[in-house]
């Protein structure tokens, strides 16, 4: 049958299609082989993408659980110092030592477990000032050291360690970063809205970037204009991945170019959140920073009781840009 069907196709091609007895053996083994290489290159290509996706389900699975316990770890540390007038003021921080030259700095002795979680400011009953305490409005931070580390005040009265805000940076940038390489997608991230979410609002991302550097003159491009590394990079592979293509983002996509590198890639992940939302209809979460009646004022939150504060206006202002 073999046989038959190769001169077949010969003589339709325009060739011989009479077979020698001995060259017939040759050319079936040729098409066999062949046939058997293409089935063999079939199934470890599968196999190995199958492996790949595997590897990439548990290495999900381990960041994710990762992520979770380590944000977890930084709300649980004790690191806030209520002021009750116990401590100098932050004006001695620095004040010289005239034997030595040398700065002496203000050191205020708490014990542990007279500190308060980290979690304690990321409530809404602790709005946080729009600015770090500066002696004047372009001068350095001033910070009161405690047990030998600096500490800022971040709201009236509350008085956090600066290694924890830099863990919050670091948990940040590991997630985008996650993002870009494809590990985890923007629906994990829309799951993690109440880890990121409260750094949207009662000024919590103002005094982070004014802390990190960034400069409070906010200016906006165009998208096509806007050449940053985060919209390089995290927003062509992190924008509406799970998301319907039929539903336009209603959030501007540039990324102001005075915002330094530590707090783009926090903004990053609160304008996933709730682009995500956006698309997926997560009332819940909208409602959560008083954009459910704006972007989906036909869904209604029933019941409860739990006032929702707006937006920090910085992350307003570059959310929906001028237009808005």
């Amino acid at each position: 049958m073999i046989r038959d069907l190769l001169q077949w196709l010969l003589k339709n091609l325009g060739f011989e299609a009479n077979f020698q007895a001995e060259i017939f053996p040759f050319i079936a083994q040729a098409l066999f082989g062949i046939l058997a290489a293409i089935a063999a290159w079939y199934l470890i290509h599968r196999g190995q993408q199958k492996s790949a996706e595997e590897n990439r389900r548990i290495e999900r699975a381990r960041m994710l659980h990762d992520l979770d316990r380590e944000y977890e770890t930084i709300m649980a540390t004790r690191c806030i110092i209520l002021d009750q007038g116990d401590y100098r003021p932050p004006e001695l921080y620095a004040a010289k030592d005239a034997r030595s030259g040398f700065k002496a700095m203000n050191n205020n002795k708490v014990a542990d477990d007279d500190k308060c979680l980290f979690e304690l400011v990321l409530t809404r009953h602790v709005p946080w000032r729009a600015l770090p305490d500066r002696g004047s409005d372009n001068g350095p931070n001033r910070y009161l050291y405690i047990n030998g580390a600096r500490h800022v005040l971040v709201a009236d009265g509350y008085f956090t360690d600066t290694l924890t805000l830099h863990k919050v940076i670091s948990w940040s940038k590991r997630v985008a970063s996650g993002i870009h390489a494809q590990i985890i997608d923007t629906r994990d991230v829309c799951d993690m809205w109440r880890h990121i979410l409260p750094w949207a609002k009662d000024n919590r991302f103002a005094f982070m970037a004014a802390f990190f550097g960034a400069s409070t003159q906010v200016v906006l491009k165009k998208e096509s204009e806007e050449k940053d590394w985060l919209s390089r990079t995290l927003v062509r592979a992190g924008r509406h991945v799970g998301a319907s293509d039929e539903t336009p983002s209603p959030f501007n996509q540039a990324i102001p170019r005075n915002w330094s590198g530590d707090v783009a890639p926090l903004y990053f992940l609160i304008r996933t959140v709730l682009e995500q939302a956006f698309a997926n209809e997560r009332v819940e979460i909208l409602h959560y920073v008083g954009l459910d009646q704006r972007l989906l004022p036909e869904l209604v939150i029933g019941g409860g009781n739990d006032a929702a504060s707006g937006l920090d206006p910085i992350v307003e202002k570059v959310l929906f840009g001028a237009a808005h």
